[in-house]
């Protein structure tokens, strides 16, 4: 699993766009954490968190409207992977993915990034070599972030 790392005073966040929302909602029905049912309620709730992260760096939250879903997820494993660590690094301000309210959801993006990852490895029959103090599901993602289908998806 990725460590939570804490935007420097460098860098910049962005609210995700619809499509973006679309494959991290795609991403955690894949890995279970999630059905059709309760999707557009996760996806409204993701949004919040990455409106509650912008508005830590910039002070700003008022007047950012919620899209309704367009259906717009891709069924491309490497796409849902990258769009979850895309939405994760832009809900890292403040202590947004430690809050009462957030940190469950954080997790969970988490844990769908690690098993879309190992299913990634496994599917290309990948045999990865577990570094002491990793685990598969570090490996895998290290894996993936390095190939040039991660490089070429989109980051949005």
């Amino acid at each position: 699993m990725a460590p939570y790392v804490q935007h420097g005073s460098g860098m910049s966040a962005f609210i995700v766009d619809s499509k973006t929302l679309d494959n991290v909602v795609a991403a955690l029905c894949r890995a279970s954490l999630c059905n059709e049912m309760i999707a557009p309620s996760v996806r409204r709730e993701l949004h919040a968190m990455n409106v509650a992260a912008y508005g830590e760096r910039y002070a700003k939250q008022d007047g950012i409207a919620y899209e309704e879903s367009r259906g717009e997820a891709t069924h491309a494993l490497v796409q849902q992977i990258k769009s979850v660590r895309c939405f994760l690094y832009q809900c890292t301000e403040g202590d947004v993915p430690k809050s009462k309210r957030f940190a469950g959801l954080y997790a969970a993006c988490e844990r769908a990034a690690s098993y879309l990852s190992i299913e990634y490895v496994d599917r290309h029959k990948i045999a990865l070599k577990v570094k002491e103090g990793n685990t598969l599901a570090d490996e895998a993602q290290s894996y993936v972030m390095s190939t040039d289908e991660y490089e070429s998806a989109e980051w949005g």
